[in-house]
């Protein structure tokens, strides 16, 4: 592709030959081969703008830099903001693919990955060919590809959609990260439909305050980067954004909004939920527990009746809804016991899933056994919270790692078990040990809840990821306590 053909969109300031042929795209000065562009980053820890030498000795043929360098040896496009400039040019270079498609973008602190898993399903069951793009992974017409963020770097992205797009999927079901949103990485996308869950405290590590967090999740409901909102009027950050939206939006919950669950129940495999707009009353089944679920389900039904799937149709393929992996996964022990593995990673995340398995709980006449840790490295503030919050809703808490990465594991589970009763929780270092502990602690009726990594598989200690898996751990564990009894 030549330059120009590159630029034709993208208003630009070009220094040097625009004729030139582009061989590829990369931010990666190491990475860089003879007749590439090379976009230099001002990073979170590394200006690249320092590599431009080096990516211009590699054979960078274009440089895309904040600001126009003396004697480069090669072409210069200066951009406002070289972030924005990459999504940008990657969109273009790989003939903006997400114009060809339906494209659903889903925020919020929690409940992202099954709202998207719904989406996919409910859209792929009405004849409409979905890819999914979030923190499990690509996923599209049989093939996987995984990336280590929940919403990918602009290239791999629009590499991605552009797989998609080749192989026929006619939309695509995105979890849209408050970093991606805050790093450009979706700007040359204009979704269809934008999805908000919720928004709740996490990521203070990267964002400091819940504004600046707020307002990184509101750019996705800007006319530049959608066309329809679906927004949760449970939560306050939902009912601000729904009175700024200037595209048409609905808003969803179980309280004072027009479109509403007035009513929901706990099934043998599920539950069944009453949704009441503008009068007209729809009951649904879900094979998922947990009203937040029910919410889910409802935010993946608005969203794809924005693109033309009606309730009819969402109804009849939410009811074949397979189980979402390590999103409220069930497993059940010898003597009756269930343990529940889930993703929830955040104070509200623990405490909606503590909630649902609470009930479950309750029903069953048994305890509740709670099972998580914090990540290291990452928002210190939310340890206690999630700590207080299984104290409170927990028979029992097991504390345990998730993702040390470079703190030690014991100061963390310090951290979490300061406000805690000094008799209702015991630390295990060790998740393995851990999670052994809490199946052989499992009587008749009893629900344990393995929260933090859901179908994760690894463990990031100094520095490297080791294989490692909840559901993987929680199996083992139960046929090893098996063959004890």
């Amino acid at each position: 592709m030549k330059l120009s053909e590159l630029i034709a969109e993208n208003e630009y300031q070009i220094i040097g030959n625009e004729n030139i042929e582009i061989t590829g795209i990369t931010d990666r000065a190491e990475n860089v081969n003879t007749g590439n562009m090379f976009v230099a980053i001002h990073g979170l820890k590394t200006d690249a703008h320092s590599l431009v030498p080096l990516a211009v000795e590699r054979g960078a043929s274009v440089v895309v830099v904040e600001k126009p360098l003396p004697q480069v040896g090669a072409a210069q496009i200066v951009a406002p903001n070289t972030r924005k400039a990459l999504a940008d040019f990657a969109a273009a270079y790989y003939r903006n693919p997400a114009k060809s498609m339906k494209m659903i973008g889903v925020t919020g602190t929690n409940g992202k990955t099954t709202t998207t898993h719904i989406i996919q399903h409910i859209l792929n069951k009405s004849g409409i060919k979905c890819g999914l793009i979030g923190t499990s992974g690509c996923f599209w017409d049989g093939k996987q590809v995984n990336y280590s963020m929940t919403t990918p770097d602009p290239i791999d992205l629009q590499k991605t959609l552009h797989l998609m797009k080749e192989d026929g999927v006619q939309a695509v079901a995105m979890e849209v990260s408050a970093h991606a949103l805050d790093l450009n990485k979706t700007s040359s996308i204009l979704f269809d439909v934008a999805v908000f869950t919720n928004l709740t405290r996490d990521h203070f590590d990267y964002f400091k305050t819940m504004e600046n967090y707020k307002r990184a999740k509101q750019k996705l409901f800007s006319r530049a980067n959608s066309k329809s909102a679906v927004i949760c009027t449970d939560d306050p950050a939902g009912k601000e954004l729904l009175n700024l939206v200037k595209t048409k939006a609905t808003g969803y919950g179980k309280h004072h909004t027009n479109c509403q669950i007035i009513r929901d129940r706990t099934v043998a495999n599920g539950q069944e939920f009453v949704v009441s707009e503008n009068g007209e009353l729809s009951q649904f089944f879900l094979p998922m527990f947990g009203e937040y679920n029910a919410k889910n389900a409802l935010a993946a039904i608005l969203a794809c009746r924005e693109i033309g799937v009606d309730f009819v149709a969402s109804k009849d393929a939410l009811a074949t809804l397979p189980a979402v992996a390590g999103r409220f996964e069930t497993f059940h022990t010898s003597n009756g016991g269930l343990i529940i593995v889930d993703y929830a990673h955040s104070p509200d995340g623990l405490e909606n899933l503590l909630n649902a398995a609470r009930k479950i709980a309750d029903e069953r006449c048994g305890r509740l056994i709670s099972l998580f840790g914090c990540g290291g490295n990452r928002d210190k503030g939310k340890r206690p919270q999630m700590g207080k919050i299984s104290d409170e809703m927990a028979d029992f808490t097991i504390l345990t790692s998730d993702n040390p990465r470079f703190e030690n594991p014991q100061d963390i589970i310090n951290d979490i078990c300061e406000v805690m009763s000094p008799y209702s929780h015991v630390s295990v270092v060790d998740r393995t040990a851990a999670i052994a502990l809490g199946v052989r602690l499992l009587g008749q009726n009893d629900v344990l809840v393995v929260a933090g990594k859901g179908n994760e598989n690894y463990l990031d200690i100094d520095g490297g990821k080791i294989p490692y898996s909840d559901v993987a751990t929680v199996t083992q564990a139960i046929s090893a306590n098996q063959k004890q009894e």
